[in-house]
């Protein structure tokens, strides 16, 4: 539904195209896009409440669009047009997963406070491989669409602006700075699944049911999927890179998530909260 937005945008503009004004006004979608950028991820980092921190990654997530409508305002293209469709895919396949596991997650501990739950591999096990799979796309794991959306970037960003400094600063700025901010979100996230197992209350965490986790994970799965779909629209080398760095993504989740749920088995369901 976030979306959508960009995409009356993109209708706006393709019957209205804003002939001899596509960089200036590329650059202050870009401006606008970088401010939003920085402010959703710093919030969105300082967030406790597991779904506070959903909802800012989404304006950060945002920003970075606006970046992008920018780069197709600039170059209208097939090329910039599937970097949008990247954007669209990679926001609704992580977003998805992860308010999706959020949900099992309260429903587990009766809290969605990151800063007090650890071991939910321990507890959630199939869920978690599909919320590791979106933590890698939001982490740019290679084989991922977060990965695909922040490399295409970067490479429109090049072809488009090369003549144009400033344009070319504001893409490359904001890619770099998406990263990083998105990077971030991830690694506070992820310290759910780690760790000895924590109830936040006196009760011990709830096992949901498997249907419940196993839709997490075929969600998660979409991660993957959506970058091959977009390895498929693009043409060259790009696209061929795309397809055969999928293969990481899925040995990176048999890695941490065997390495971590082998850690947590045997370890104490009930633990002390230290406030």
């Amino acid at each position: 539904m976030v979306s959508l937005g960009y995409y009356g945008l993109y209708r706006v503009f393709e019957l209205t195209p804003p002939r001899g004004y596509g960089v200036p006004l590329a650059c202050a979608f870009m401006a606008m896009g970088l401010v939003t950028t920085v402010y959703g991820g710093i919030m969105a980092a300082r967030q406790r409440d597991v779904k506070m921190l959903l909802a800012y990654s989404t304006i950060a997530t945002n920003g970075f669009m606006s970046v992008v409508f920018g780069m197709y305002l600039a170059y209208p293209s097939d090329l910039t047009k599937y970097l949008l469709v990247q954007g669209i895919l990679a926001h609704a396949a992580y977003k998805t997963t992860l308010f999706c596991e959020a949900g099992l997650v309260e429903a587990s501990y009766g809290s969605r406070y990151v800063h007090g739950i650890k071991g939910i591999i321990g507890v959630l096990p199939a869920s978690s491989l599909g919320g590791l799979l979106a933590i890698f796309s939001l982490l740019g794991v290679p084989g991922t669409i977060g990965f695909a959306w922040k490399l295409s970037a970067a490479y429109v960003a090049v072809s488009v602006f090369e003549e144009n400094t400033l344009a070319l600063a504001l893409a490359l700025s904001s890619v770099a700075t998406y990263a990083a901010l998105s990077a971030l979100v991830a690694l506070k996230y992820s310290r759910i699944y780690f760790g000895e197992k924590r109830a936040v209350s006196i009760l011990t965490p709830k096992r949901a049911p498997a249907f419940a986790q196993f839709l997490v994970t075929a969600m998660g799965l979409a991660n993957i999927v959506a970058n091959l779909i977009v390895a498929m629209l693009i043409s060259g080398w790009l696209g061929v890179f795309l397809a055969i760095m999928t293969p990481l993504a899925l040995a990176s989740l048999y890695i941490v998530y065997s390495h971590f749920k082998a850690a947590t088995i045997g370890a104490s369901i009930r633990e002390p909260l230290h406030h």
